[in-house]
């Protein structure tokens, strides 16, 4: 079908506020809080249907003469609803849901964590913060998602060494299988996320043959343990809890460890203050902050980091780490002065690094589906290389304790190792 029902402003009740307050760009950026990597049940498209509704163009200038640039729409399915949210010509934040539910913006507002006065806390960040201050002006607007838990730990078990977009295609696949159909909206059929009493059918084979490769047989038993200790009901229990003790109850599961039990815990456990570590935020406190170095993530400097973090940030460190974790993506690489994407011809991000060297890079990589291309030219001594991988089939070096992935990423996990050996003059 094509849905053509009404755009709604978005209103909510702000916190010591009686009056409906209209969202606006400024409190919700709904890319850079959508897309970053907290959740993977949200897309973007070009916003060519309000065009066509209002009787516009494609192809109609702007008064400099160039083509407009075109907004986007978000879109995806929450709660039963398939959404979707635009930013209006005046900043404000406009919705539409198919099916229609009156009560749909209480929820939403919940689920944007709307209560909560961010204003003042990115407010105590910057005056405490240097770096955090010169990266808000290029994320503001980011909010942290308060996911359902069970969804939440789904998602991130199938991020491990994976990608943003190809999270995505997992969820919708599992959706697609074993969820229900909402309805075909613009030539694309939506379901539910489906529940546990509907993903518990599954097995290790099917969920390979499905494309989540070695995450299969996690998301097997994990589903099979949860429905053990209680269910979705066990799960949604940890809300409220000390982080000690939602740390141990989720790395109990196969497949988890730290850093997925620590992102599920601040984006759906309301862990506030906890800063999962993985090597974009490793990164950041290597270069930016000038500590540590870039030796293996251990166990102890992994809690270091966070210490850092909740140290420098307070209460809500989990949040101000997400904007500095954005700034990292390889999705937002325009965030940062001096960017080195461009686009190609094909559409896709070509990110070429030459800077100059006095050692010589040695690249080995496991898989025969990979290559790599190095090419040296003494003369300017310079190092250029282009690389492609094959994630769905990497095999992470697992701990012997848990049978996580060790140091696996939640977004553009990388699955390889360059060492640097002295030229032999």
């Amino acid at each position: 079908m094509i849905l053509k029902l009404p755009w709604k402003a978005f209103t909510y009740v702000a916190k010591e506020s009686t009056k409906p307050t209209h969202l606006t760009e400024s409190t919700l950026n709904l890319r850079y809080s959508l897309l970053n990597g907290q959740a993977f049940n949200w897309y973007s498209i070009p916003d060519t249907i309000t065009k066509q509704e209002d009787g516009i163009k494609e192809e109609e200038k702007s008064m400099t003469g160039k083509p407009q640039k075109p907004s986007m729409i978000y879109q995806g399915v929450f709660n039963k609803h398939f959404i979707q949210f635009k930013a209006a010509d005046d900043g404000t934040i406009n919705y539409r849901a198919y099916p229609e539910d009156e009560k749909l913006p209480i929820v939403l507002a919940d689920y944007f964590q709307l209560s909560y006065d961010y204003p003042e806390l990115i407010k105590q960040w910057k005056e405490s913060d240097a770096y955090f201050a010169k990266m808000f002006t290029n994320v503001s607007g980011i909010r942290i998602l308060r996911q359902d838990p069970f969804e939440c730990l789904i998602g991130f078990i199938c991020s491990q060494n994976n990608n943003i977009p190809r999270i995505t295609k997992l969820i919708y696949s599992l959706c697609e299988k074993y969820g229900n159909l909402i309805d075909e909206i613009e030539g694309k059929k939506y379901y539910t996320f489906p529940r546990l009493h509907e993903l518990i059918v599954t097995d290790e084979q099917t969920l390979r043959d499905m494309g989540f490769g070695y995450r299969a047989k996690y998301l097997a038993s994990t589903l099979k343990s949860i429905e053990e200790k209680g269910g979705e009901k066990w799960l949604l229990s940890l809300r409220g809890k000390e982080h000690k003790v939602i740390q141990e109850e989720l790395t109990a599961l196969m497949g988890i460890g730290k850093k997925v039990a620590d992102c599920i815990s601040l984006f759906s456990l309301d862990c506030f203050d906890v800063v999962p570590v993985d090597t974009h935020v490793h990164n950041i406190y290597i270069n930016a902050y000038k500590k540590g170095d870039k030796s293996s993530l251990t166990d102890q400097k992994y809690r270091e980091i966070g210490d850092f973090f909740r140290k420098k940030f307070g209460t809500y460190a989990g949040w101000a780490h997400s904007y500095l974790f954005t700034t990292e993506l390889n999705e937002f690489k325009e965030i940062k002065a001096g960017s080195n994407t461009q686009e190609t011809k094909t559409g896709k991000k070509k990110v070429t690094n030459t800077k100059k060297i006095t050692t010589e890079v040695v690249v080995k990589i496991k898989k025969t589906e990979d290559t790599v291309k190095t090419e040296t030219v003494t003369s300017v001594k310079t190092t250029t290389q282009t690389k492609k991988r094959k994630t769905d089939e990497m095999t992470p070096t697992l701990d012997t304790q848990t049978g996580a992935p060790i140091d696996a990423l939640a977004a553009d996990g990388i699955a390889h190792r360059v060492k640097r050996v002295r030229r032999n003059n």
